[in-house]
């Protein structure tokens, strides 16, 4: 019976920290887009900058001029992105980003593996993007394909049509 008891205690313990961490990480959330905004957009900005302009040193990757079976599906990616991705504010870090990353993995195979590994940690760990709950209106800024939900949405209320639709779920769990 005391056996019992501490499984229950240590998934009590669980639930409990599962729902601090939430609250937690709600509460920084909150503190960088509330009271101290305008000083990491300022900071963000800096990074940003300092960040696309050192990628685009490096030559932007192309097919045939890359070795790599992965830098390829890196570049299959990126050219699968730039399609739909319809954001002009964010496309210089999305192409700084791809610009760094598959050159990194292009010359290093130590990124390489790290990539790998990093990709294989996440489909094993039951990664799935974008997190359903997260409330990003995707459809503004990306003209592909998006999760069944929100798929033939249109228009800033597929939020709250979610959320009241989902209203059910969120005591059960």
């Amino acid at each position: 019976m005391p056996q019992v008891r501490k499984r229950e205690h240590k998934e009590g313990y669980r639930a409990v920290y599962a729902l601090l961490e939430r609250v937690c990480a709600l509460l920084i959330i909150k503190d960088v887009l509330g009271r101290r905004r305008e000083y990491f957009k300022k900071v963000q900005a800096c990074l940003l900058k300092a960040i696309i302009t050192l990628a685009n040193r490096y030559p932007e990757p192309a097919m045939d001029t890359v070795v790599w079976e992965s830098s390829k599906a890196l570049i299959r990616l990126r050219d699968d992105i730039r399609k739909y991705h319809k954001n002009p504010g964010r496309q210089p870090v999305v192409d700084a980003f791809f610009n760094l990353v598959i050159n990194k993995n292009e010359v290093d195979g130590y990124y390489d593996f790290l990539l790998g590994y990093g990709f294989e940690h996440l489909k094993k760990d039951g990664f799935t993007a974008p997190d359903p709950d997260r409330g990003f209106p995707m459809w503004r800024y990306w003209s592909g394909p998006l999760q069944p939900d929100n798929e033939i949405e249109t228009n800033p209320d597929w939020l709250a049509k979610r959320m009241k639709a989902k209203q059910g779920t969120f005591g059960g769990e």
